[in-house]
């Protein structure tokens, strides 16, 4: 069903310092700093960090919610995704 979903990127596998991308059905999905557990903590990038490609969150018609995006490997001031292991989070919720 209908649902605001997140991937983070993460050297440690821990959420806090962290970097996600965050849909919420119904506006576009954007670039977050996860600086701790609480909703005040997790704060979105600046606008210059912005910088996905073709971002997208839809509801389809079976009902699933899905979140599109192309993001730059290498970004300044930001996790590198390396060729090889990298460590993931993902969430869900309504």
């Amino acid at each position: 069903g209908e649902a605001w979903l997140s991937i983070a990127f993460t050297e440690n596998a821990r959420m806090t310092g962290s970097e996600a991308v965050i849909g919420i059905p119904g506006s576009t999905p954007l670039k977050y700093n996860l600086n701790g557990y609480s909703l005040s903590t997790v704060t979105p990038m600046p606008d210059e960090q912005q910088t996905l490609i073709d971002a997208s969150i839809t509801v389809n018609d079976n009902g699933q919610t899905v979140m599109t995006f192309t993001k730059l490997m290498n970004e300044p001031d930001e996790l590198e995704i390396v060729y090889g292991l990298n460590r993931f989070l993902w969430a869900h919720g309504n």
